[in-house]
């Protein structure tokens, strides 16, 4: 498998922000800062009658 040498930076990068990105939204879901802060609001407020 020869890659070109150009697009080794690209897909270094591709895959790097792709890695960050899984590791911020496994942050964030812990967080409870996905679904615009729904699990922190359910956590947080008595549900609605």
């Amino acid at each position: 498998m020869n890659l070109d040498p150009n697009l080794l930076p690209a897909t270094l990068a591709l895959v790097a922000s792709l890695g960050a990105t899984l590791v911020l939204q496994r942050v964030a879901r812990r967080v409870g800062w996905v679904d615009g802060g729904q699990s922190a609001r359910k956590r947080v407020d008595p549900p609605l009658p």
